[in-house]
């Protein structure tokens, strides 16, 4: 491929382009109708690719991603493209599949070499992967200022995790009708050396994407478990809520490494909270009900945090016995307002109670939200309302005026 766009810059010089297709849920594809089928429908999808009128080269990069040469420049490139295949089906023994899939597209340019184009249309095809099923972005130059500023902040992230500039916050959780604490979520805040605050939906992800989560993660747990042991150990019910990652929990040692920081701080599997996505409860694999498992065994709760904004199985969820549903912010904020975020949140509710699970309400910030949660019967629950996340500090000394304010 990189040959070929050599030999068109010789010729052409800026009138091409580079576009990269990755076909849309083809491991589905091949999960669902076998080997044989995938494999007729990548010929078959490449045998199009090849006949398109404005199509000067056609490669197979991997399992299901395509590059095309094609002879046009702007965005006329997408235009056609769509118009000549998004609409198409593949037949294939008498089972029809539309086509689906994603595009990058890189413009050729005199200064440009083909391993610069080749990594432009890359870049751009894991933006329009990112963006969901069908997506088409076309790189601009603005993406190249983006990813160096990624790759900045990850390495100061790195630097900050080493150098223990990050910390944490708790934000109690307490039971809704007695106002009793029951435990706290630990929350991470990172202020970089300039002393700007990043936002946890930016690093967070940016820890994810780059595989440094497992260790950001492992770092939160013993820190939270190392604030928080004189507080497990003085209250036999309190409980310490721990985010864990997919990545993080998919590690063949997860569980060993939750143990291990139990243990060095002498407590019990019982004062842990592990709260986890949708996506790793909906992990099929036996591998992941086995960790759940040996996790429940050793005391350890498990919670499914922002429950309701996937799409869990209900009776996957039974068969994995988890503890806590977790209703997102997001209907609670609609619950005094919208009749949809009201009955979300009882359905939740409802489904909790016939599971046997304790439900705990996030974001709570009104006594308007707060009364209706009671009424709705929820369990537990967190927010402003109650409290801000805090550093540990603090939480001490939060913690004793509310066992004073609860005590009568």
């Amino acid at each position: 491929m990189l040959r070929a766009l050599e030999i068109k810059a010789e010729g052409k010089g800026d009138g091409y382009a580079l576009v990269l297709l990755d076909i849309d849920n083809f491991s589905m594809i091949n999960d669902t109708f076998g080997a044989y089928y995938a494999d007729r429908f990548l010929i078959d999808f490449a045998a199009l690719l090849q006949h398109l009128p404005m199509t000067e080269g056609v490669a197979r990069l991997s399992a299901d991603q395509f590059a095309l040469i094609v002879g046009s420049t702007g965005s006329l490139v997408e235009e056609i493209l769509r118009s000549q295949l998004i609409s198409r089906t593949l037949v294939i023994e008498g089972v029809e599949t539309p086509l689906s899939f994603c595009m990058g597209i890189a413009h050729c340019h005199k200064e440009l070499a083909p391993p610069e184009m080749l990594g432009h249309a890359t870049l751009a095809l894991k933006r329009a992967k990112k963006m969901g099923m069908g997506q088409a972005i076309t790189f601009s130059d603005a993406m190249i200022c983006s990813l160096r500023e990624r790759v900045s902040m990850l390495s100061s992230l790195k630097q900050d995790l080493d150098h223990h500039r990050l910390y944490l916050v708790y934000q109690p959780q307490i039971h809704l009708k007695s106002g009793q604490l029951i435990g706290v979520e630990a929350l991470v805040r990172w202020m970089d050396e300039s002393g700007q605050m990043i936002s946890p939906a930016v690093f967070i992800e940016l820890a994810e994407q780059s595989g440094l989560i497992v260790k950001l993660g492992e770092w939160v747990l013993r820190r939270a478990l190392f604030d928080c042991a004189d507080l497990c150990r003085a209250q036999p019910g309190f409980r310490v809520a721990v985010n864990v990652s997919p990545l993080q929990f998919q590690q063949p040692d997860f569980v060993d490494r939750v143990k291990a920081c139990l243990h060095e701080q002498g407590l019990e599997g019982q004062h842990l909270d592990l709260e986890i996505t949708e996506s790793v409860s909906m992990s099929y694999a036996d591998e992941m009900i086995d960790k759940f498992k040996a996790l429940r065994e050793m005391g350890i709760t498990i919670s499914i945090d922002d429950f309701g904004t996937g799409f869990s199985s209900l009776s996957y969820l039974e068969r994995l016995h988890v503890d806590c549903l977790k209703i997102d912010r997001s209907f609670i904020d609609k619950l005094t307002t919208s009749t949809s975020g009201y009955r979300i949140a009882q359905t939740i509710l409802t489904l909790g109670q016939r599971l046997n699970m304790r439900v705990l309400a996030e974001g709570i910030e009104t006594d308007a939200q707060l009364n209706e949660l009671i009424k709705l019967n929820c369990d537990q629950g967190q927010g402003y309302l109650i409290a801000r996340p805090m550093k540990i500090d603090a939480l001490d000394e939060w913690i004793k005026i509310h066992t004073d304010q609860h005590s009568l």
